[in-house]
């Protein structure tokens, strides 16, 4: 999965490149590789994945080097999950390899807002109101099930045509505004005619109104703080990538990433789907 996490994270970055997962050049197997074009040249990148434990030392780094010397390659890249020796970066710095850390971020750093108890905006019970109000319909609230409704789901109309999403990045300044301890209820009408898309099934469903509870807690009050002040589902999906070399990081939300399936579905077997986390 971390060789499939990285992969999709050059396919998003690199438009027009070619990314391949797992593959073998004169006999060298790569984890990762990124083929594009510019002007009238071709080039190629290479990536090696480490999911280890501890640091990877100056040899990993020394391998590497001889590896995309072996098949030519314009540059190589490692990534890994645990950081790196000091020598392996010296290494990579006099071979120019570039060396990257990907890390979920979960657990907030010193002075955490867990410690401060600093309040927290709380949105939760998303449902969908028709039929004058008598009926609902009620998202569910597990997060990779939440986050597909939620970015997928779309909401057609007369004068709209948005996903529940965007609807939520337009009203949380005023509900962090309107806040307190006390839940309170936002509904969002709907103009008559709108209908709300299941993202799977493609059903439609006429609807009248979204509503939400919203309320201030404190993070001690969370099950968990996995993501908290990056991602608003709390499933730990942000990951940070870091470039050991030159220190500077960017935030890569897994959610967003077409990891790809290409496993073989055997009877008696369980599999997950990485999105819903099922």
């Amino acid at each position: 999965m971390f060789e499939r996490i990285v992969a999709a994270i050059h396919m998003a970055e690199q438009k027009g490149a070619t990314v391949r997962w797992n593959e073998t050049i004169n006999g060298r197997q790569f984890d990762v590789t990124v083929r594009f074009k510019h002007g009238l040249y071709e080039y190629l990148t290479v990536i090696e994945c480490k999911d280890y434990a501890n640091p990877v030392s100056a040899e990993k780094v020394d391998a590497l080097v001889t590896k995309f010397r072996d098949v030519g390659a314009d540059k190589a890249i490692m990534i890994v999950s645990s950081g790196f020796q000091s020598g392996a970066i010296e290494v990579a710095k006099r071979h120019h390899i570039q060396l990257f850390s990907l890390r979920k971020l979960s657990e907030t750093e010193e002075n955490s807002i867990v410690d401060a108890l600093l309040p927290v905006l709380w949105v939760h019970r998303f449902r969908f109101e028709f039929d004058g109000g008598k009926q609902e319909l009620a998202i569910p609230e597990e997060p990779g099930v939440l986050r597909l409704f939620l970015r997928n789901g779309r909401i057609v109309g007369p004068g709209i045509d948005t996903v529940p999403e965007k609807i939520l990045d337009g009203i949380t300044d005023e509900m962090d505004r309107l806040a307190s301890a006390e839940p309170k209820r936002y509904v969002v009408q709907f103009p008559k005619g709108t209908v709300a898309i299941h993202p799977n099934l493609g059903t439609r469903y006429p609807v009248a109104s979204f509503s939400m509870i919203y309320q201030l807690i404190t993070a001690s009050d969370l099950v968990t703080t996995t993501g908290l002040g990056v991602d608003r589902y709390f499933d730990g999906s942000v990951m940070q990538l870091q470039d050991e070399i030159t220190n500077k990081t960017v935030l890569v939300d897994s959610s967003e990433l077409r990891l790809g399936v290409d496993t073989v579905l055997r009877p008696g077997k369980y599999y997950c789907n990485p999105h819903l986390k099922f």
